[in-house]
């Protein structure tokens, strides 16, 4: 073989290197090994693995991923050598450790987390500071309660609630709630009334209500509603939040008119502050809008969400993903009602926006995604191709939320339902025995 032939041989494997992503996915098992044989299963090895795989992300090359990989497998190695030969402590290893860093204490990571709010619209660099403050609360609430005074305690019990809500808000909702489990043994520390104790609750409440569990959301929040209105008094703003989301439980239960008379209720308490939350009332008008809608007043629903469409875009954006969820819903609450046209109008958009803002794979742009399919197949009742194009889409997107959310997962049994509908018999047999 000459030069040139050499040349084009080695180019072109780097070529197809580039385009494969093999050496990032190489990359990152050499990473998650590296890790390993530096740290075991500690907590603190996750603060480690989300730190090297960002920076993993910086490198533009695949070939210098891998090769910043093997960097790090080398140390990881020496690293395993020096612990079995003389014995090292993890604090000596060549990666520090996260229980030495200075600026990690209790009081940092409360406040770096309550400092966060929508992750998935953040750059890289802020999503991996946050993954790396969240592994290190985790590995803070591994340790025995006993050894943190009180206000340690509220201070880790106000981070892990304040994760929560992030992670909820971001649809991971199961990272949310073993953080919620996670931080349970700290909570029996205080006093059930303690403002960070009903943070926490609320959190854990919130996470079983998005999880499907509507029933024991209701228990719950209805508990906590009691507490927080025996603590803080009957109109006290620290309530309504709580009371939010009992409403939306109980509509998300079929209570219609027990949600409708609350969101109501709420708002009227609202509306009487002098300088209420108006992201939070729209939040009420937005899920208030859905309640009416699953009574059966469909144009007295779609008002009702032009207002908070507006109302959101004037306050927070039209790219704001509170604004997309409403315009969402609207698309929704169309093709719930069989209304193809008037849905397809409203989810194109809204795809295009979610795609751009949160990212294809995102479950909120996944569910985008589903209605917008579907409304294609209502608007096309009679077309094959149209249906199988549409279920060939429906058995995409149930596949990526299995991988992202589980099988369980409420979002999931959705698009299993509309593909058993759209595909009939044959799909609920392939399905139920899969």
């Amino acid at each position: 073989m000459d030069l040139p032939d050499l040349l084009f041989t080695v180019l072109t494997g780097l070529a197809v290197n580039e385009c494969s992503h093999f050496s990032e996915w190489a990359a990152g098992r050499l990473i998650g090994w590296a890790v390993r044989l530096s740290y075991g299963n500690r907590a603190r090895a996750q603060v480690r693995l989300i730190e090297h795989t960002g920076d993993l992300d910086r490198c533009s090359s695949q070939l210098g991923k891998l090769c910043l990989a093997l960097g790090f497998t080398v140390r990881g190695i020496l690293d395993w050598i020096r612990r079995k030969t003389d014995r090292f402590t993890l604090p000596h290893s060549g990666w520090p450790d996260p229980v030495d860093f200075p600026g990690m204490t209790v009081e940092a990571v409360s406040l770096a987390l309550r400092g966060f709010d929508d992750i998935a619209a953040l750059p890289r660099a802020d999503r991996k500071k946050f993954g790396v403050w969240t592994a290190r609360l985790r590995e803070l609430l591994g340790h025995p309660a006993e050894v943190f005074d009180q206000d340690s305690t509220a201070q880790l019990l106000t981070a892990a609630a304040s994760a929560c809500e992030v992670y909820i808000d971001d649809r991971d909702e199961r990272t949310a709630e073993s953080l919620a489990n996670a931080a349970h043994p700290l909570a029996e520390r205080l006093a059930p009334d303690h403002p960070a104790v009903l943070d926490l609750r609320r959190g854990y409440a919130y996470t079983q209500l998005q999880l499907g569990r509507y029933e024991r959301a209701v228990g719950l929040l209805r508990e906590l509603s009691v507490e927080e209105t025996r603590t803080f008094g009957d109109h006290d703003p620290a309530t309504f939040r709580t009371r939010r989301l009992l409403s939306w439980a109980q509509g998300c239960a079929k209570l219609l008119p027990e949600a409708e008379a609350g969101f109501r209720d709420l708002d009227t308490r609202m509306a009487q502050q002098p300088n209420a939350d108006m992201p939070l009332r729209l939040h009420i008008h937005c899920m208030l809008s859905w309640t009416i809608f699953l009574q059966g007043r469909l144009e007295e629903a779609a008002h009702s969400y032009d207002a908070v469409i507006s109302g959101r875009s004037r306050e927070l954006g039209p790219d704001h993903r509170d604004t997309l969820d409403a315009q969402h819903s609207k698309g929704k609450m169309f093709v719930l009602s069989g209304d193809g046209s008037r849905a397809h109008a409203v989810l194109q958009p809204v795809l295009a926006h979610r795609t751009h803002v949160r990212g294809r794979h995102h479950p909120d742009t996944l569910e985008t995604r589903k209605y917008l399919a579907v409304a294609g197949a209502l608007t096309r009742p009679h077309s094959a191709r149209t249906r199988r194009k549409t279920l060939r889409e429906l058995r995409r997107i149930m596949w990526m939320q299995t991988k992202k959310l589980g099988s369980d997962h409420p979002n999931t049994h959705d698009t299993w339902r509309w593909l058993a509908t759209l595909a009939g018999p044959t799909e609920k047999r392939c399905n139920s025995d899969s």
